[in-house]
Formats: C-alpha cells, sequence, structure tokens
C-alpha cells in the first residue's frame, strides 16, 4: 500500500426495515469523526 494516496473510512448504522443499507450509507457519509485537513 506503498504510496497509495488517501483513503476515508466511516462508520454507519442501520437498523431493520428494508432502507437499514442506506441509512447505514448516509450515517457513514455525514459521520463527524474522523475529520482530516487535507
Amino acid at each position: 500500500m506503498k504510496d497509495s494516496g488517501p483513503a476515508w473510512m466511516s462508520i454507519g448504522y442501520g437498523t431493520g426495515g428494508k432502507n437499514r443499507a442506506a441509512e447505514a450509507a448516509e450515517q457513514a457519509i455525514t459521520n463527524p469523526f474522523p475529520r482530516s485537513n487535507y
């Protein structure tokens, strides 16, 4: 992974229902932690 560039990781959690994947993705995208200053 040398010189591979920046990566973004986050966590989201969806519960029940048919929209749990979308709920988890939304939480992961809007999760305020961690933030970086690139």
